[in-house]
């Protein structure tokens, strides 16, 4: 079992700042074939190119294996949630003229 935290922003900055934390420690330099490392640079990219912050932090977990999954789920529900329309939100969301 491993357990991580993704949280991600995509609110297309118009000057797209992006800002990428990557703190997950896996040991070894392969799961099969795969090099793990390639996550890191995989991240990087989808961050730069998307215009986001995203940060990846590991909480817990020491089967490399599901340490990666759970950074994917964490990333995939993360972009789901960001993603989602809020049904209480009606025209654009913007506090011009209330403060």
């Amino acid at each position: 079992m491993a357990a991580r935290r993704g949280a991600g922003d995509h609110r297309g900055r118009p000057l797209g700042r992006p800002f990428f934390v990557y703190d997950v420690r896996i040991k070894q330099a392969k799961i099969g074939t795969f090099d793990v490392e390639l996550i890191h640079d995989f991240l990087l990219a989808l961050t730069n190119q998307a215009g986001m912050n995203l940060h990846v932090r590991m909480a817990s977990g020491r089967n490399p294996h599901h340490v990666v999954e759970a950074v994917f789920k964490s990333l995939a529900r993360a972009l789901d949630l960001a993603t989602q329309r809020d049904p209480r939100v009606v025209g654009v969301l913007s506090t011009k003229g209330l403060l």
